[in-house]
């Protein structure tokens, strides 16, 4: 009996032992994923800072000063914004969806106006500025002014018009007979 009561307790001082060391990983653990969590929230905002120097006064002049700043998460996506009246951050679904586009467009030209700082970047945007209305298509414009002169815009749509105020050359494809250009032989 006296043998077997030490093999228990020579057992429970080695569960004893192990359970110390899983606690102590499980610790490690813990502060190696809080260290990991600081240096992506730092990191992100070292690559939003810039964005949003650029973004917000962007924002600022499309909306008329309605919103004061967009709030970036720390994959560098929208969500939120500072309204200038209220000094209320909203959320991005309430917003119109003409208005959700602009943002994606201010925040993608600003990318390009940063990556541009050694070498001018070509930006494409495909008509996503179909839903701005007339009191907001010439400020985009003069926002599309201010980027063409850090990185190169291409803009691709069927309306001309909103556009026509901005220098530049336009290319245009096929003459507009509601159908598909012709098809261009591929050359090996």
């Amino acid at each position: 009996m006296d043998a077997r009561i030490g093999d228990l307790e020579a057992r429970r001082d080695t569960v004893g032992r192990r359970l110390e060391v899983v606690e102590r990983r499980a610790q490690a653990a813990k502060l190696l994923r809080e260290l990991l969590g600081n240096h992506q929230n730092a990191q992100a905002d070292e690559l939003s800072a810039p964005v949003l120097e650029i973004v917000n006064p962007w924002l600022e002049l499309l909306t008329g000063r309605d919103y004061a700043e967009l709030m970036l998460d720390d994959q560098l996506l929208p969500r939120g914004l500072v309204s200038a009246r209220y000094d209320e951050p909203l959320p991005l679904d309430s917003l119109s969806y003409g208005s959700y586009e602009q943002i994606v467009i201010l925040l993608r030209l600003a990318i390009g106006v940063l990556l541009s700082r050694e070498e001018r970047q070509l930006v494409i945007l495909d008509d996503r500025l179909v839903n701005a209305d007339d009191e907001r298509m010439p400020r985009l414009c003069q926002i599309l002014e201010q980027a063409a002169e850090h990185c190169q815009i291409l803009v691709a749509t069927c309306r001309e018009a909103p556009y026509a105020r901005l220098q530049g050359r336009v290319l245009r494809i096929g003459g507009h007979t509601g159908r598909f250009p012709r098809r261009v032989q591929e050359v090996d």
